[in-house]
């Protein structure tokens, strides 16, 4: 018995969408990171596209992402972020 990808993922679990499964950071996350377009995008918009782009299952789009409302994008946010900070500890700096 191996561990298979999807148990690396972070669950979470929503009324709207049922179990909502988030990779990590990957190398092109952490390209998108370092842009400096990034830098200026305003807390809301840069949340709802981290989120959209870690988003595994179900398969939203990021108009979808960026209409939810704050509360719901915070919880989200907030739920799988505990697994990004771990990654991010680990990134050398």
């Amino acid at each position: 018995m191996g561990i298979k990808i999807s148990d690396l993922y972070t669950k979470v679990s929503t009324e709207a969408y049922g179990t909502m499964e988030f990779s990590g950071l990957r190398d092109k996350d952490i390209r998108w990171l370092s842009e400096p377009q990034t830098e200026t995008l305003a807390a809301r918009d840069f949340t709802a596209h981290l989120v959209q782009n870690q988003l595994i299952t179900p398969q939203l789009d990021f108009e979808t992402v960026d209409g939810w409302l704050d509360d719901f994008l915070l919880f989200v946010a907030s739920e799988w972020r505990p697994y990004y900070q771990k990654l991010a500890a680990q990134v050398p700096y």
